[in-house]
């Protein structure tokens, strides 16, 4: 039965840590969006293939001081960034399509 309380004070603390990593999530996504705005206004392209690279190698680097293996980083944060591409897609397109709608 100990273990059990155990198990579950364990379970309680990843929950916790879950319901951060959301929240963190939803303010990158905040701040994904106003830089969506920007790149619109000044005609930027969506997709940045070099800030991709570097953000994925500055993240494997700082990894490492958590002991967070490389594959473990590229498979969660392509797919934030890929995330993000489509956020910044949908802005877009939501915005081109006000622009010529009638």
């Amino acid at each position: 039965m100990h273990s059990n309380n155990i198990l579950l004070n364990l379970r309680n603390k990843i929950n916790k840590i879950d319901e951060s990593i959301l929240h963190l999530l939803s303010k990158r996504k905040e701040i994904v969006i106003q830089i969506a705005k920007i790149k619109i206004l000044h005609n930027l392209p969506i997709k940045d293939k070099n800030r991709e690279r570097e953000l994925l190698n500055t993240l494997i680097t700082f990894g490492k001081t958590y002991n967070i293996s490389k594959n473990y980083i590229c498979n969660i944060f392509k797919m934030i960034i890929q995330d993000s591409i489509l956020t910044q897609t949908n802005i877009k397109d939501k915005l081109n399509k006000k622009k010529y709608d009638i």
